[in-house]
């Protein structure tokens, strides 16, 4: 695993990345393959988190315009080390519908994965 350290370049503007391995553990979850699909009449997502004894609780949220979300199930982790697969399911409506998950670690951080849609 790398970490990666941002510097700007004062005579350039340029942002050099530098790279150095990790020493510590990683301190986030990773939502990793997150899927979804519409199967008998339902929405399901699916998903894996990496690093997910560090993941305390997930938050599945929903929006109809991609922009404005909200809250429609708290999934809480479990403590299995490394990864883990989750899933949410619900009655499929009319017209499009986003999801994401707000992932709340263990270390008070939140992050969001990547919006997707059946």
């Amino acid at each position: 695993m790398l970490t990666y350290s941002n510097s700007l370049s004062a005579q350039n503007n340029a942002a050099p990345i530098i790279a150095s391995p990790a020493s510590a553990s990683p301190s986030t979850a990773v939502v990793n393959q997150l899927n979804c699909i519409i199967k008998n009449d339902r929405v399901l997502l699916n998903w894996v988190i990496d690093n997910n004894q560090l993941a305390n609780q997930a938050e599945v949220e929903s929006s109809a315009d991609g922009k404005n979300f909200t809250m429609v199930a708290l999934i809480f982790g479990t403590d299995k080390k490394d990864t883990d697969n989750y899933y949410f399911y619900e009655k499929a409506t009319k017209g499009k519908i986003f999801y994401r998950l707000k992932i709340l670690n263990k270390n008070s951080t939140v992050q969001y994965s990547a919006i997707v849609t059946p």
